[in-house]
């Protein structure tokens, strides 16, 4: 996970949630440090104060928190990030896990061609290149996102619809958000994944 951080530059320090070393405040301070890149936080545990996880939670919502000033105003500290999450436990607390992109790690053991790519990927400076072939494509994400994304979520909520299944709308709203830019790419002909865009 930590390499995906060098997609916007220098590979960024993990920060651990273990242990108490970082206050409630510190996680959304260190957040509003960065924008539109993410950080790490490294060592999800069901045993963090409720009082963590709202904080981590209000991530999600791009909720920071405000503070008093010497001359006795107050200023808001905003995200502008996002993180990726570590952890050896699968969340249980949904208010959370409703809120995050969830990708499980079964593997244990690789090839040499993979060991030997991971590697590779891991002794590369950075990746930088990753992140300006991503914003060559906003002016395109500008003009397609909403419509695609309302296309997105209207087939999403039709599938569930015909199995007779309940969701919650924020998965709804994760779902149509991670797909639309895949989508749109597809539609450009800028990416080929030999899937079909439905």
């Amino acid at each position: 996970a930590k390499i995906i951080t060098k997609c916007w530059g220098k590979k960024a320090d993990e920060v651990s949630l273990s242990g108490g070393t970082n206050t409630d405040k510190s996680i959304p301070t260190l957040l509003s440090q960065v924008s539109n890149a993410p950080i790490m936080l490294n060592e999800w545990s069901e045993n963090m104060s409720e009082n963590q996880k709202r904080v981590i939670q209000g991530v999600w919502d791009g909720a920071g928190y405000h503070k008093a000033t010497i001359d006795g105003s107050t200023e808001s500290v905003d995200i502008n990030s996002t993180l990726i999450l570590t952890s050896n436990d699968i969340p249980q607390y949904e208010p959370f896990f409703s809120r995050q992109v969830f990708i499980e790690m079964n593997e244990t053991t690789f090839t040499i061609d993979q060991i030997e790519a991971f590697n590779k990927l891991q002794n590369t400076e950075n990746m930088c290149s990753v992140s300006r072939e991503i914003l060559s494509y906003r002016e395109l994400m500008r003009q397609r996102y909403n419509a695609q994304r309302k296309e997105n979520k209207d087939y999403i909520v039709d599938v569930f619809r015909q199995d007779k299944q309940k969701i919650t709308e924020r998965y709804i709203d994760n779902m149509a958000v991670l797909i639309t830019p895949i989508c749109i790419l597809i539609a450009e002909n800028k990416i080929s994944l030999n899937l079909e865009t439905k």
